[in-house]
């Protein structure tokens, strides 16, 4: 290997790990916590044990992909927070391609 790949986790993570950031891998995140106008925890699922519990963070960096951010916002029922209001998913659809 020459160490030419540029993907997060080659990029960003070895950083961001030694800057004290937590990876949970195999986690579902499945509900946002607000307190004073800012998102202070999520809480989540561990995919293996079925565990849950709650993350506590001064940021929260939500990047679920096209259906999985609106559906956590939602889910999450934040309105004061949701600069979106009842536009969140509106317009997601899906688009069927064939060739």
């Amino acid at each position: 290997a020459i160490g030419a790949k540029n993907d997060l986790a080659t990029v960003l993570l070895p950083d961001l790990i030694a800057r004290g950031m937590t990876l949970q891998p195999n986690t579902v995140a499945v509900r946002l916590n607000a307190r004073e106008k800012a998102i202070t925890a999520v809480d989540c699922i561990d995919k293996h044990s079925g565990e849950k519990f709650t993350v506590k963070a001064r940021y929260v960096i939500l990047s679920a992909g096209a259906m999985g951010s609106p559906h956590l916002l939602l889910a999450s029922g934040l309105p004061e927070l949701n600069p979106g209001g009842h536009n969140v998913g509106r317009y997601l659809m899906r688009h069927v391609n064939a060739i």
